[in-house]
């Protein structure tokens, strides 16, 4: 996290006029959603993607987290785009029990979706419960070693990487404006920025507002292919 100094007057500022927004949004989703927990980022993010997909958010942390028109019963996994130094990992529960379990076996497809660090969603996969079972089956093994060891107790919030989750996912949503589905040279995915695009020439400009509208359009058609 960048280093913030609150002595200083401008950032006291530009805090107090970022908090004004976020307590308005936060306000609204409340008052007007009826949202328990606004702030929470795991709601913000599940109902981001219940909004996407249309699916009736359920909010308790007992069943599945949603269910579709058809009565499918979804769970849903949100995180953070990583940074460059970082792999990018799906959180799953704290305290995995033999309930939460139950919970993800119930379940008849997973929603996975990953959001920059704005909140804002960038893409949304698919993964049914039959390729999900290896998965579980971990970690409901971990879970037992993790209960036998005297050390640990209990299994926290055991991580599932992007990687293993894009292999076996379908695509539900991606924005290819801004993101690229990128594979390293070892085999890794990842999700990265897409580089800005160059800035057109002032001499492509001049000819293309001095063309025909038609001449116009494909020029600029052309530097966005």
């Amino acid at each position: 996290m960048s280093r913030l100094d609150f002595n200083d007057d401008a950032t006291r500022t530009a805090f107090e006029e970022g908090m004004r927004m976020v307590s308005e949004g936060l306000r609204h989703l409340r008052d007007v959603l009826g949202a328990d927990s606004p702030a929470d980022n795991f709601f913000i993010r599940e109902a981001a993607i219940c909004n996407y997909l249309r699916l009736v958010q359920v909010g308790d942390r007992w069943s599945t987290d949603a269910r579709s028109s058809e009565g499918e019963a979804i769970e849903i996994k949100s995180t953070r785009l990583a940074r460059p130094d970082q792999q990018m990992q799906f959180p799953t529960s704290r305290n995995v029990s033999e309930t939460v379990i139950r919970r993800f076996r119930e379940a008849d497809w997973w929603a996975f979706g990953v959001f920059n660090v704005y909140e804002q969603l960038i893409a949304i996969f698919r993964v049914d419960a039959k390729e999900m079972k290896p998965l579980i089956d971990e970690i409901d093994a971990k879970r037992l070693a993790a209960e036998a060891d005297p050390k640990k107790k209990e299994l926290n919030n055991p991580k599932l990487s992007y990687s293993r989750i894009r292999r076996i996912a379908t695509p539900i949503f991606f924005d290819n404006e801004n993101y690229e589905d990128h594979i390293t040279k070892g085999g890794a995915r990842r999700i990265v920025p897409k580089p800005p695009a160059p800035p057109i020439p002032p001499s492509e400009v001049e000819a293309a507002e001095s063309a025909p509208q038609e001449a116009r359009d494909d020029l600029f058609d052309s530097r966005d292919a």
